[in-house]
């Protein structure tokens, strides 16, 4: 199956991306954010993601990530932005 476009994530913290068509902003109660990214990663299939987070957000997205059953198969780091390719087990 074809990689999706990429979402790109930020938080209200580190807000970064503005322009992108598939845009989430993290903001709220670590459960709210918990929630919004679980969404995400319930969906069937790869996902290609870039990212704009500080240290706590990441933390949440592999606890996200991990809880739905999702592994990084690709990762690349620009600066402050990262790139991945994150499969379903």
């Amino acid at each position: 199956a074809p990689i999706p476009a990429p979402v790109a994530i930020d938080s209200a913290e580190t807000p970064f991306f503005t322009a992108h068509p598939q845009h989430l902003r993290l903001a709220g109660s670590q459960l709210a954010r918990f929630r919004r990214l679980s969404g995400l990663f319930a969906q069937p299939g790869p996902l290609r993601l870039e990212l704009h987070l500080d240290a706590s957000a990441e933390v949440l997205l592999d606890t996200a990530m991990n809880a739905t059953g999702r592994f990084v198969t690709h990762r690349t780091r620009q600066g402050a932005l990262q790139r991945l390719i994150v499969q379903s087990s």
